[in-house]
């Protein structure tokens, strides 16, 4: 039988193994090893929201005064009072997506760009009643969207064996989150084709919502070459990111959503903004326009080679469409490649923008590079 292991706190770290020796640092926890007794008090946590119990399964709480109500009784019902409560908060960067909207993207302005945050509260002791409400005091940390956890531990009178209880819930500073969808492949659409996306805004407890006065700017990115100054003080030429305005509107979104025509006439990487009159974005919806072109303004404005698929996966015999912006006209070569060459295909354009393609053999399946 195996030895019953030691009381006490035990650290787990989880490494990766080269050759027998101890490599990187996957992952770490913490177990606590105690003798099993059997508990004496219940404890029940909530979060409260201006003064209203946030008892919806989905959406969000704001992080301005939000709180926490503790319930801590006696295993058979009576209030345990003047107990001591103690609450660890964690904040994790969390993406704002839900189950109810699958087939909506939705932007967050408030994205975190940080990593988890965690810090204790301050205990306090619960009344008469066996209540005890904890200030979460979020206002302190940066404004961005996070999976809030709690653990929260209510102890017995004189003792520091507990009961706890575990909570989470979704937290952003946004007053509604605005989301898109859309049946293309919004990253390869064909020049001259009619596209559209449905927009949608929600508020915190997922409701559709009307909003006004925004405004909606269209912008054109691209590339371009630009001398740089490098970390040993010399200089070279690399390719930057650039937006320009194409155009800007007044913009309203329906309660029951709105359609959005997107442009496919002319070639190149776009997005559509939505923008509050304060200017916060909240929605981004980016696109891309394939086809054969030159591009305007010149062969010297982009400064790299880019290649788009049409699709992420494709079938034996399925011929793979490809879009390529490149600085010059000439000729290209296109391979498919996994462990070796599968096919390739020599091409010539005189644009700048060209549509090829290239068949994938019958024979072949699995993970395959177009290069």
């Amino acid at each position: 039988a195996a030895a019953k292991p030691a009381t006490g706190q035990y650290f787990v770290n989880l490494y990766i193994s080269n050759d027998g020796q101890q490599g990187s640092l996957l992952g770490n926890t913490s177990i606590r090893v105690e003798e099993f007794q059997p508990d004496r008090l219940k404890i029940k946590a909530e979060f409260i929201q201006d003064d209203v119990v946030a008892d919806f399964e989905e959406g969000w709480l704001r992080p301005e005064g939000l709180k926490s109500n503790v319930v801590l009784t006696n295993l058979y019902g009576a209030p345990a009072s003047d107990r001591k409560i103690k609450t660890q908060v964690r904040l994790n960067p969390a993406r704002l997506s839900f189950k109810s909207f699958p087939d909506y993207v939705f932007y967050d302005a408030y994205a975190a760009k940080h990593r988890n945050v965690n810090y204790d509260l301050p205990s306090v002791q619960t009344d008469q009643a066996g209540y005890a409400e904890i200030p979460l005091q979020l206002e302190d940390q940066p404004r961005a969207t996070y999976l809030l956890s709690l653990e929260t531990t209510g102890f017995e009178a004189g003792s520091g064996k507990g009961v706890t209880a575990y909570s989470s819930a979704l937290v952003s500073p946004m007053d509604y989150v605005v989301g898109y969808k859309s049946d293309a492949n919004l990253a390869y659409l064909n020049k001259g084709d009619a596209y559209e996306v449905h927009l949608k805004a929600l508020d915190s407890r997922l409701d559709p919502v009307a909003v006004k006065d925004l405004s909606l700017v269209l912008v054109k990115r691209s590339f371009v070459s630009t001398l740089v100054k490098r970390g040993d003080g010399s200089y070279a030429y690399e390719s930057v990111p650039k937006e320009e305005e194409i155009s800007a509107k007044d913009f309203s979104l329906a309660a029951g959503g709105t359609p959005l025509a997107i442009p496919a006439d002319e070639l190149g990487d776009f997005a559509y903004r939505l923008k509050t009159k304060d200017g916060l974005v909240v929605a981004n919806i980016a696109f891309g326009v394939a086809g054969q072109g030159q591009r305007a303004g010149g062969l010297d404005k982009e400064a790299v080679l880019k290649v788009k698929t049409n699709k992420s996966s494709y079938s034996a015999g399925e011929s793979i469409a490809l879009n390529i912006t490149a600085p010059y006209i000439g000729a290209g070569l296109i391979t498919l490649e996994s462990d070796k060459v599968l096919t390739h295909k020599w091409f010539k354009t005189d644009k700048t923008e060209t549509v090829q393609s290239i068949t994938i053999p019958e024979e072949f399946s699995g993970k395959g590079y177009v290069n």
